[in-house]
């Protein structure tokens, strides 16, 4: 525009700029006892603090198969579903690692309110975790987790559509970016690489990203250092893991999502 120029403008929106489109947090699982397994109250309690929350992640592992229906105890996005009015419903991140049938899955979604949005995650952060024995899968931990999560997301979508919900479900791949090796750029020699352990993951590559006609959503959990560690010195996430992850899936041309940080 030329200095001086008069615009004029029908409508304008101001608002904040938000880096994500969907926010959430976890409450505090000491609180009654239950680490490492929240609980709906758990949410409820930082949503009242911080909200209002746009997200929920949900943890199934593989001992815990899915409900089997929406409408169970739980299902933590079910029992705030009970507690908020329905226009403050977070997204429910769920995640599981059972191997469900189509049958099983369609019955857990049957229930799922018409306003309720998910997101499905089979064997989140599978990246330091051992697969093996898909059918038709190459060797390798990465290329038989990727034949699995898209036996998975095949079943999830036929599900969704059984139960006329395909528009609220979405498919999830969550990462950990811990896993994914950096490169040996200026000023990071291999020995320093090796002190910390990260060339002996299992995540070095893109081999545990599923094609994205599989994946709706790509996501990653990303830790940063402690508080009180040395940031030069700490064994944890760098700037580079992240990239090295974001190298596997931008080409995938799908949204991104950070689903852990701390």
């Amino acid at each position: 525009m030329a200095a001086g120029e008069v615009v004029n403008v029908d409508e304008m929106t101001l608002r904040p700029y938000r880096a994500a489109l969907v926010m959430g947090a976890h409450g505090n699982t000491q609180d009654d006892g239950r680490l490492y397994s929240y609980t709906a109250t758990d949410w409820l309690d930082t949503n009242d603090l911080l909200g209002p929350l746009q997200s929920d992640k949900v943890f199934y592992d593989a001992s815990m198969p899915l409900p089997s229906s929406w409408a169970d105890p739980a299902n933590n996005c079910y029992e705030i579903e009970r507690a908020l009015p329905r226009a403050a419903w977070p997204e429910c991140v769920i995640t599981y690692k059972v191997r469900e049938s189509e049958a099983q899955i369609q019955s857990f979604l049957a229930g799922l309110p018409a306003d309720q949005q998910v997101m499905m995650v089979w064997w989140q952060e599978p990246e330091n975790d051992a697969f093996s024995g898909c059918p038709g899968a190459a060797g390798g931990n990465g290329p038989n987790f990727v034949c699995y999560f898209e036996q998975q997301s095949s079943e999830i979508r036929q599900a969704a559509a059984a139960d006329g919900v395909t528009p609220q479900v979405l498919v999830a791949m969550d990462a950990e970016t811990y896993a994914y090796h950096p490169r040996f750029g200026p000023g990071r020699s291999q020995a320093l690489e090796g002190h910390y352990g990260e060339a002996a993951r299992n995540g070095t590559s893109c081999s545990f990203i599923p094609p994205g006609s599989y994946v709706d959503v790509y996501l990653a959990d990303q830790y940063a250092y402690d508080a009180t560690s040395d940031l030069d010195a700490g064994p944890r996430e760098r700037a580079y893991n992240w990239q090295d992850w974001l190298a596997c899936v931008l080409p995938q041309n799908k949204p991104i999502g950070v689903a852990e940080y701390g």
